[in-house]
């Protein structure tokens, strides 16, 4: 899993499910998340606090039925949501995936309401889009 930098890649990362377990390289630490460490030492931990920071938070409001919304859980949702945001340029980028910034900036693309239907509408359906700003 690379971190991206809008096209830049940032980090490869080594993943167990969702969560960082490791850095195994940094292609291009100019473009790091300010804030986080240049020491090898914590640098580790201090993208995992600046992930978490980005993430839903579990004392947010309905977090209960957002949570029996997502299929897969939270975890599930952030994989398959890329952690694409509205507020950075930030996004977590599958080794496979031929997908761009381009293909996943919310700013150019749309995005979906399905969580918001949940979150914010109080609706009792189950969450089966998962390109929303929502998850981060």
């Amino acid at each position: 899993m690379y971190l991206m930098h809008m096209g830049q890649k940032v980090a490869q990362l080594q993943m167990a499910g969702e969560h960082f377990i490791g850095i195994r390289s940094i292609v291009n630490e100019k473009h790091m998340p300010v804030g986080i460490s240049k020491h090898q030492a914590t640098m580790m931990l201090s993208l995992q606090n600046w992930e978490r920071m980005r993430s839903i938070p579990s004392e947010r409001q309905n977090i209960n039925r957002i949570l029996k919304a997502l299929p897969g859980g939270i975890s599930d949702a952030k994989l398959k949501s890329m952690r694409v945001s509205l507020t950075d340029t930030y996004w977590f980028k599958d080794e496979r995936t031929p997908l761009t910034w381009e293909d996943v900036n919310f700013h150019k693309n749309g995005f979906a309401t399905d969580f918001a239907d949940v979150a914010v509408f109080e609706k009792e359906i189950p969450v089966i889009q998962f390109n929303s700003p929502d998850y981060t």
